[in-house]
């Protein structure tokens, strides 16, 4: 039955495409899943299972403080729920989505070790920044728009107040 429950398990893993993390207090250590490190194009001996490792990925450039608040989300045992650059093996940047739980706790109520998930939502990214770029567009048709009708509208009305005034007289 364990063998049975390991690789339903495993398929589930495949299937939700995620990477697997796991933070441990003492050593400061972190294990990822195979799948973690095939994300970023690398293979599992190529990066050491550290903090470091996640923290050297991370492109600050573009996530700010993100790597800092994931050390204190992970310190402090609060749900960790964060959206960050990656950079990947290839030179390229992946949008990388990272959730996890502090699932052990010392007896002084301090986190020892949380669990979690990463996923890459570079796509879904892209989406957004398409739709938001398809809205400004369409926001800045809107503003030709107007500003065509009322140039046009003032082109024809002062012509024809001449036409009235002129209809007046007669």
């Amino acid at each position: 039955i364990l063998e049975k429950t390991q690789e339903h398990y495993a398929l589930t893993l495949q299937a939700v495409n995620d990477g697997i993390w796991e933070w441990n207090r003492n050593g400061n250590t972190m294990m990822f899943s195979d799948f973690w490190f095939s994300m970023l194009g690398y293979s599992p001996d190529e990066l050491s299972s550290s903090l470091d490792t996640l923290e050297t990925l991370i492109d600050y450039e573009s996530s700010n403080n993100t790597f800092e608040e994931f050390k204190d989300l992970l310190t402090s045992g609060d749900t960790i729920d964060l959206e960050f650059l990656m950079k990947h093996k290839s030179g390229e940047h992946r949008w990388m989505m990272i959730r996890g739980k502090c699932i052990e706790t010392s007896a002084e109520g301090i986190p020892t070790r949380a669990i979690g998930a990463q996923t890459n939502i570079t796509q879904r990214k892209r989406h957004e920044l398409d739709l938001l770029m398809a809205k400004e567009k369409a926001e800045e048709s809107d503003r030709l728009k107007t500003s065509f009708l009322a140039n046009i509208s003032h082109e024809i009305r002062t012509p024809m107040n001449a036409i009235i005034g002129l209809t007046d007289l007669l």
